[in-house]
């Protein structure tokens, strides 16, 4: 499997290391950043590549929301899945989040789909490499 690259977005430090320490246990070649904040996130992919971004809903400096329109507008095919402890799925697939997790997280359907998710993004970088052999 290819390295996953994953950008974690919340503004709680505990959660991130939580977050952190799940996926470094369960993902095999694994690359993890951390952002406190849309707007950090944002810095972060301006200079690094990233599979999938797992955002928190409710941060200062940028919301899940504002981050998840940004990746839209910048990077069209770079799956965003946002997380949080208020009732805001609807709103957040509607806007075009790929997942949504309710906190607490399920852990095992969390790792399922971060890694669906970025396989599907690795596909589509391959195929529009016209450098790389299919």
């Amino acid at each position: 499997m290819a390295t996953l690259r994953v950008l974690l977005v919340d503004d709680n430090a505990a959660v991130l290391t939580v977050l952190e320490e799940l996926l470094r246990r369960n993902i095999p070649s694994i690359v993890i950043m951390t952002a406190s904040s849309g707007q950090g996130a944002l810095s972060v992919l301006q200079t690094a590549t990233v599979d999938v971004v797992l955002s928190d809903v409710s941060m200062p400096n940028g919301d899940g929301f504002f981050l998840l329109e940004e990746v839209q507008r910048q990077w069209p095919s770079l799956p965003v899945v946002l997380m949080s402890g208020e009732p805001v799925e609807p709103r957040a697939l509607e806007a075009g989040a790929k997942a949504f997790f309710s906190k607490p997280l399920d852990p095992h359907r969390l790792i399922e789909t971060l890694t669906a998710l970025a396989s599907r993004t690795m596909r589509v970088v391959i195929r529009r490499n016209p450098d790389q052999p299919s």
